[in-house]
């Protein structure tokens, strides 16, 4: 059972972490809030199970704040726009 925690601990938090470093790289997110993201999650996984009940919510609360923050950068209109699909017309 422990061993089965641990797995998926450890999957979590590298899952995370991927995630927050995916937007931190990308063009259109915050870079700012990746990287809070990534670390949202060590001090609420790693830091915050040696420690007190303080560190995770304090952790929470910086996973909730990015994650409103990637939500409003993705929701702010762009500068600019896809190309739109032209239906193909073949002619003679």
């Amino acid at each position: 059972m422990v061993v089965v925690a641990i797995i998926a601990l450890v999957l979590l938090i590298s899952s995370f972490v991927i995630f927050g470093v995916a937007v931190a790289r990308s063009a259109d997110l915050p870079r700012l809030a990746g990287i809070g993201f990534a670390t949202s999650i060590v001090l609420f996984a790693v830091i915050g199970f040696e420690l007190d009940n303080w560190v995770q919510s304090a952790a929470s609360a910086l996973m909730i704040a990015c994650s409103v923050w990637i939500v409003v950068a993705l929701r702010r209109p762009r500068a600019y726009s896809l190309p739109r699909a032209e239906a193909s017309v073949v002619r003679a």
